[in-house]
Protein backbone atom coordinates (compact mmCIF):
# COMPACT_ATOMS: atom_id res chain seq x y z
CA UNK A 1 0.00 0.00 0.00
CA UNK A 2 3.00 2.22 0.71
CA UNK A 3 4.41 1.55 -2.33
CA UNK A 4 1.15 2.85 -4.37
CA UNK A 5 1.02 6.06 -2.30
CA UNK A 6 4.14 7.18 -2.46
CA UNK A 7 4.89 6.13 -6.37
CA UNK A 8 1.93 8.90 -6.98
CA UNK A 9 3.46 11.40 -4.89
CA UNK A 10 6.24 11.42 -6.54
CA UNK A 11 4.61 11.67 -10.05
CA UNK A 12 2.88 14.56 -8.51
CA UNK A 13 6.28 16.18 -7.87
CA UNK A 14 7.77 15.16 -10.96
CA UNK A 15 4.58 15.54 -13.57
CA UNK A 16 4.24 14.79 -16.81
CA UNK A 17 3.74 17.33 -19.89
CA UNK A 18 1.17 17.58 -22.28
CA UNK A 19 1.54 17.22 -25.78
CA UNK A 20 0.74 20.97 -27.36
CA UNK A 21 4.04 21.69 -25.90
CA UNK A 22 7.65 21.04 -27.79
CA UNK A 23 10.16 18.65 -26.02
CA UNK A 24 13.15 20.73 -24.59
CA UNK A 25 16.14 20.18 -26.52
CA UNK A 26 19.34 19.59 -24.44
CA UNK A 27 21.94 22.81 -24.31
CA UNK A 28 25.67 21.90 -25.47
CA UNK A 29 27.62 22.50 -21.95
CA UNK A 30 31.49 22.50 -21.70
CA UNK A 31 33.19 19.35 -21.06
CA UNK A 32 34.14 19.68 -17.37
CA UNK A 33 34.60 15.99 -17.00
CA UNK A 34 37.79 16.65 -19.61
CA UNK A 35 38.48 20.01 -18.15
CA UNK A 36 38.61 18.54 -14.53
CA UNK A 37 40.53 15.62 -15.69
CA UNK A 38 43.17 17.87 -17.30
CA UNK A 39 43.41 20.27 -14.38
CA UNK A 40 43.98 16.94 -11.69
CA UNK A 41 46.88 15.79 -14.08
CA UNK A 42 48.61 19.36 -14.27
CA UNK A 43 48.44 19.38 -10.24
CA UNK A 44 50.07 15.45 -10.63
CA UNK A 45 52.58 16.10 -12.62
CA UNK A 46 53.51 19.87 -10.94
CA UNK A 47 53.82 17.31 -7.75
CA UNK A 48 55.83 14.83 -9.42
CA UNK A 49 58.46 17.68 -10.12
CA UNK A 50 58.48 19.67 -7.31
CA UNK A 51 59.22 15.75 -5.45
CA UNK A 52 62.12 15.36 -7.73
CA UNK A 53 63.13 18.47 -7.93
CA UNK A 54 63.15 18.08 -3.53
CA UNK A 55 65.82 15.17 -3.64
CA UNK A 56 67.70 17.26 -6.04
CA UNK A 57 68.08 19.86 -3.01
CA UNK A 58 68.61 17.42 -0.81
CA UNK A 59 71.77 15.72 -2.68
CA UNK A 60 72.86 19.10 -3.55
CA UNK A 61 72.70 20.21 -0.35
CA UNK A 62 74.82 17.34 1.49
CA UNK A 63 77.69 17.81 -2.10
CA UNK A 64 77.55 21.81 -0.46
CA UNK A 65 78.25 20.57 2.93
CA UNK A 66 81.12 18.17 1.41
CA UNK A 67 82.67 20.54 -0.67
CA UNK A 68 82.44 23.06 2.67
CA UNK A 69 84.66 20.77 4.50
CA UNK A 70 86.91 19.98 1.74
CA UNK A 71 87.41 23.58 1.72
CA UNK A 72 87.61 24.17 5.47
CA UNK A 73 90.32 20.84 5.14
CA UNK A 74 92.19 22.48 2.67
CA UNK A 75 92.43 25.73 4.62
CA UNK A 76 94.37 23.97 7.46
CA UNK A 77 97.10 23.07 5.19
CA UNK A 78 99.36 24.69 3.11
CA UNK A 79 98.90 23.58 -0.76
CA UNK A 80 97.70 26.70 -2.38
CA UNK A 81 95.98 24.38 -5.00
CA UNK A 82 94.36 22.72 -3.02
CA UNK A 83 93.12 25.37 -1.64
CA UNK A 84 92.30 27.11 -4.84
CA UNK A 85 90.10 23.49 -6.58
CA UNK A 86 88.25 23.67 -2.98
CA UNK A 87 87.39 27.26 -3.16
CA UNK A 88 86.06 26.54 -6.79
CA UNK A 89 84.57 23.30 -5.81
CA UNK A 90 82.32 25.08 -2.85
CA UNK A 91 81.44 27.65 -5.00
CA UNK A 92 80.03 25.82 -7.92
CA UNK A 93 78.05 23.41 -5.61
CA UNK A 94 76.50 26.43 -3.84
CA UNK A 95 75.31 27.91 -7.32
CA UNK A 96 74.14 24.56 -8.00
CA UNK A 97 72.25 24.44 -4.58
CA UNK A 98 70.61 27.81 -5.20
CA UNK A 99 69.39 27.04 -8.52
CA UNK A 100 67.70 23.95 -7.67
CA UNK A 101 66.19 25.98 -4.51
CA UNK A 102 65.06 28.44 -7.05
CA UNK A 103 63.42 25.54 -8.96
CA UNK A 104 61.96 24.53 -6.05
CA UNK A 105 60.21 27.52 -5.15
CA UNK A 106 59.02 28.00 -8.48
CA UNK A 107 57.82 24.64 -8.88
CA UNK A 108 55.79 24.79 -5.37
CA UNK A 109 54.27 27.51 -7.08
CA UNK A 110 53.40 25.91 -9.92
CA UNK A 111 51.53 22.95 -7.71
CA UNK A 112 49.63 25.80 -5.72
CA UNK A 113 48.60 27.22 -9.29
CA UNK A 114 47.63 23.57 -10.55
CA UNK A 115 45.86 23.43 -7.24
CA UNK A 116 44.12 26.97 -7.56
CA UNK A 117 43.11 26.14 -11.55
CA UNK A 118 41.36 22.75 -10.57
CA UNK A 119 39.41 24.09 -7.61
CA UNK A 120 37.95 27.04 -10.04
CA UNK A 121 37.03 24.19 -12.84
CA UNK A 122 35.31 21.92 -10.01
CA UNK A 123 33.72 25.34 -8.89
CA UNK A 124 32.34 25.85 -12.80
CA UNK A 125 31.33 22.63 -12.88
CA UNK A 126 29.28 22.47 -9.87
CA UNK A 127 28.08 25.39 -10.95
CA UNK A 128 27.32 24.67 -14.39
CA UNK A 129 25.15 21.38 -12.99
CA UNK A 130 23.38 23.46 -10.75
CA UNK A 131 22.39 26.19 -13.46
CA UNK A 132 21.33 22.82 -16.00
CA UNK A 133 18.87 21.41 -13.17
CA UNK A 134 17.47 24.78 -12.48
CA UNK A 135 16.81 25.11 -16.14
CA UNK A 136 15.59 21.63 -16.43
CA UNK A 137 13.79 22.48 -13.00
CA UNK A 138 11.94 25.18 -15.00
CA UNK A 139 11.31 23.36 -18.29
CA UNK A 140 9.66 20.84 -16.90
CA UNK A 141 7.09 23.49 -14.72
CA UNK A 142 6.90 25.17 -18.12
CA UNK A 143 5.48 21.81 -19.80
CA UNK A 144 3.10 21.58 -16.90
CA UNK A 145 1.86 25.14 -16.67
CA UNK A 146 -1.86 24.69 -17.59
CA UNK A 147 -2.91 28.77 -16.33
CA UNK A 148 -1.19 31.79 -15.64
CA UNK A 149 -2.46 34.89 -15.13
CA UNK A 150 0.02 36.56 -12.84
CA UNK A 151 -1.67 35.95 -9.89
CA UNK A 152 -2.54 32.37 -10.16
CA UNK A 153 -0.82 29.71 -11.51
CA UNK A 154 -2.59 26.11 -12.20
CA UNK A 155 0.08 23.07 -13.06
CA UNK A 156 -1.08 19.71 -14.34
CA UNK A 157 0.81 16.63 -14.49
CA UNK A 158 1.12 13.24 -13.08
CA UNK A 159 -1.29 10.89 -14.92
CA UNK A 160 -1.62 7.72 -13.22
CA UNK A 161 -3.09 4.40 -13.86
CA UNK A 162 -3.68 3.05 -10.41
CA UNK A 163 -5.68 1.58 -7.76
CA UNK A 164 -6.88 4.91 -5.87
CA UNK A 165 -6.18 5.12 -2.21
CA UNK A 166 -8.38 6.34 0.19
CA UNK A 167 -9.96 6.67 3.82
CA UNK A 168 -13.35 5.89 5.01
CA UNK A 169 -14.73 7.32 8.59
CA UNK A 170 -17.84 5.08 8.42
CA UNK A 171 -15.69 2.20 8.99
CA UNK A 172 -14.46 0.53 11.69
CA UNK A 173 -10.39 1.48 10.84
CA UNK A 174 -11.02 5.28 10.13
CA UNK A 175 -7.14 5.94 9.23
CA UNK A 176 -6.86 2.38 7.42
CA UNK A 177 -5.96 3.38 3.96
CA UNK A 178 -7.90 1.44 1.32
CA UNK A 179 -7.47 0.90 -2.66
CA UNK A 180 -10.36 0.79 -5.20
CA UNK A 181 -11.49 -2.57 -6.77
CA UNK A 182 -10.30 -1.03 -10.17
CA UNK A 183 -7.55 1.07 -11.27
CA UNK A 184 -8.67 4.49 -12.69
CA UNK A 185 -6.80 7.58 -13.84
CA UNK A 186 -5.47 9.94 -11.75
CA UNK A 187 -4.19 13.39 -12.12
CA UNK A 188 -2.73 15.62 -10.42
CA UNK A 189 -3.41 19.86 -10.16
CA UNK A 190 -1.70 22.36 -8.17
CA UNK A 191 -3.05 25.83 -7.56
CA UNK A 192 -0.43 28.39 -6.99
CA UNK A 193 -1.00 31.59 -5.58
CA UNK A 194 1.69 34.14 -7.10
CA UNK A 195 -0.21 37.15 -6.31
CA UNK A 196 1.62 40.07 -4.24
CA UNK A 197 -1.28 39.70 -1.91
CA UNK A 198 -4.90 38.13 -2.68
CA UNK A 199 -6.40 34.89 -0.98
CA UNK A 200 -7.31 32.30 -3.29
CA UNK A 201 -10.23 30.46 -2.15
CA UNK A 202 -9.68 26.67 -3.76
CA UNK A 203 -12.48 24.34 -3.71
CA UNK A 204 -11.77 21.27 -5.64
CA UNK A 205 -12.58 20.05 -9.03
CA UNK A 206 -13.95 17.06 -7.46
CA UNK A 207 -17.05 18.96 -6.65
CA UNK A 208 -20.13 18.83 -8.64
CA UNK A 209 -20.56 22.36 -8.84
CA UNK A 210 -17.18 22.64 -11.01
CA UNK A 211 -17.47 19.59 -12.90
CA UNK A 212 -14.19 18.98 -14.62
CA UNK A 213 -14.50 16.37 -18.03
CA UNK A 214 -12.26 14.12 -19.57
CA UNK A 215 -12.35 13.26 -23.73
CA UNK A 216 -10.29 11.20 -25.71
CA UNK A 217 -9.12 11.93 -29.74
CA UNK A 218 -12.04 9.40 -29.94
CA UNK A 219 -14.81 11.48 -29.00
CA UNK A 220 -15.32 9.11 -25.59
CA UNK A 221 -15.88 11.19 -22.77
CA UNK A 222 -14.76 9.63 -19.34
CA UNK A 223 -17.00 9.54 -16.14
CA UNK A 224 -15.74 10.32 -12.80
CA UNK A 225 -14.37 7.34 -10.59
CA UNK A 226 -17.26 6.04 -8.81
CA UNK A 227 -15.83 5.77 -4.87
CA UNK A 228 -18.00 5.46 -1.56
CA UNK A 229 -19.43 8.24 0.04
CA UNK A 230 -17.60 8.47 2.99
CA UNK A 231 -14.37 8.30 1.22
CA UNK A 232 -11.22 10.62 1.41
CA UNK A 233 -8.79 10.20 -1.39
CA UNK A 234 -5.39 10.04 -0.11
CA UNK A 235 -3.55 13.39 -1.38
CA UNK A 236 -6.86 15.13 -2.55
CA UNK A 237 -7.71 18.54 -1.19
CA UNK A 238 -11.79 19.87 -1.29
CA UNK A 239 -11.48 23.02 0.33
CA UNK A 240 -8.27 25.11 0.79
CA UNK A 241 -7.42 29.06 1.36
CA UNK A 242 -3.98 29.51 -0.52
CA UNK A 243 -2.30 32.41 0.79
CA UNK A 244 0.66 34.26 -1.49
CA UNK A 245 3.09 32.52 -1.95
CA UNK A 246 1.66 28.86 -1.44
CA UNK A 247 0.29 26.58 -3.13
CA UNK A 248 -2.47 23.34 -2.84
CA UNK A 249 -2.78 20.05 -4.48
CA UNK A 250 -5.60 18.01 -5.39
CA UNK A 251 -6.56 14.95 -7.24
CA UNK A 252 -9.19 14.48 -10.36
CA UNK A 253 -10.16 11.18 -11.00
CA UNK A 254 -12.01 9.59 -14.00
CA UNK A 255 -12.28 5.98 -15.49
CA UNK A 256 -9.64 4.28 -17.29
CA UNK A 257 -9.42 5.65 -20.67
CA UNK A 258 -9.66 2.73 -23.51
CA UNK A 259 -6.62 1.48 -24.80
CA UNK A 260 -6.64 2.95 -28.67
CA UNK A 261 -6.63 6.40 -27.45
CA UNK A 262 -3.63 8.39 -27.96
CA UNK A 263 -4.39 11.75 -26.69
CA UNK A 264 -6.84 13.58 -24.32
CA UNK A 265 -7.74 16.88 -23.28
CA UNK A 266 -8.76 17.62 -19.68
CA UNK A 267 -11.23 20.81 -19.42
CA UNK A 268 -11.45 22.58 -16.11
CA UNK A 269 -14.05 25.21 -15.57
CA UNK A 270 -12.69 27.62 -13.27
CA UNK A 271 -15.20 29.46 -11.67
CA UNK A 272 -13.98 27.52 -8.31
CA UNK A 273 -10.91 30.42 -8.53
CA UNK A 274 -12.40 33.24 -9.78
CA UNK A 275 -11.46 32.91 -13.40
CA UNK A 276 -14.25 33.86 -16.21
CA UNK A 277 -13.11 30.54 -18.69
CA UNK A 278 -12.50 27.21 -18.95
CA UNK A 279 -9.49 25.75 -19.02
CA UNK A 280 -8.09 23.40 -21.70
CA UNK A 281 -4.70 20.71 -21.06
CA UNK A 282 -3.69 18.13 -23.26
CA UNK A 283 -1.58 15.02 -22.52
CA UNK A 284 -0.90 12.13 -24.17
CA UNK A 285 -1.48 8.44 -23.45
CA UNK A 286 2.14 7.83 -23.45
CA UNK A 287 2.33 10.43 -20.37
CA UNK A 288 0.47 8.19 -18.11
CA UNK A 289 2.09 5.75 -15.82
CA UNK A 290 1.11 2.10 -14.75
CA UNK A 291 0.45 2.19 -11.17
CA UNK A 292 1.78 -0.80 -8.78
CA UNK A 293 -0.52 -3.85 -8.38
CA UNK A 294 -2.32 -4.42 -5.37
CA UNK A 295 -0.31 -5.03 -1.72
CA UNK A 296 -1.69 -8.83 -1.06
CA UNK A 297 -3.40 -8.20 1.71
CA UNK A 298 -6.24 -6.40 0.23
CA UNK A 299 -6.80 -8.78 -3.24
Amino acid sequence: MKTIVLTFLSLMAVGAGPATQPTTQPTTQPDFHAAIRNAAMAVDAAADLAVKNSAIVRKLSADADAAESRLQAARSGNDAQAKLDASRGFVSAKRELDLARKEAIEESMDVRAAKAHLAVVQKESEQAKAAAKKKQAEAEQAKMMAYDNGGVKILIGGELSSYVPYKDATTMWPDYVWLTNDRYLMISVCVRDASDGKIVHYLSWNDERFHASLVDDLGNNYLRAPLPPAAEVVGATSVATVYPGKQVTDLILFELPVAAAKSFTLTLPADNLGIDHEIKYQFQAADIVQGPDKPAEQK
